[in-house]
């Protein structure tokens, strides 16, 4: 399961939009040692909020859909829009799963800010 590029791109926005940008690991092999560092516990130095959002949003996703869904190659999001399209018995429905790459974000400014608030404390 992989991001499409624009959702990708959406989610990079978005995380940026909400002043965490600068905290987004670099490359790949940098994320992989802040993800096997919070294993033991998420802290300030091992915080990445874009990987955070994409965890949050795969979680959302396996979910609404099932364990299988994290076996499909398409875009989770693009997805989810397709299958509820399908299967909405709403007229005109709006619905879009577009909305969860915000929602993600914002969740990610509020784990930041705890973060903090505890490295401030020295509570964690």
């Amino acid at each position: 399961m992989q991001f499409c590029k624009p959702h990708w791109d959406k989610l990079q926005e978005m995380i940026s939009y909400h002043g965490l940008g600068s905290l987004v690991s670099k490359d790949g092999i940098t994320a992989a040692k802040r993800a096997e560092a919070a294993k033991d516990g998420l802290t300030v130095a091992n915080f990445d909020p874009l990987m955070g959002a994409h965890n949050r949003l795969i979680h959302e996703f396996i979910r609404v859909g099932g364990p299988g869904i994290i076996a499909q190659d398409d875009c989770p999001v693009c997805l989810g829009n397709h299958t509820h399209k399908e299967n909405c018995i709403q007229p005109c429905c709006t619905f879009s799963y577009d909305a969860w790459i915000e929602k993600a974000a914002e969740e990610m400014k509020q784990v930041w800010d705890e973060l903090q608030r505890r490295a401030k404390e020295g509570t964690s």
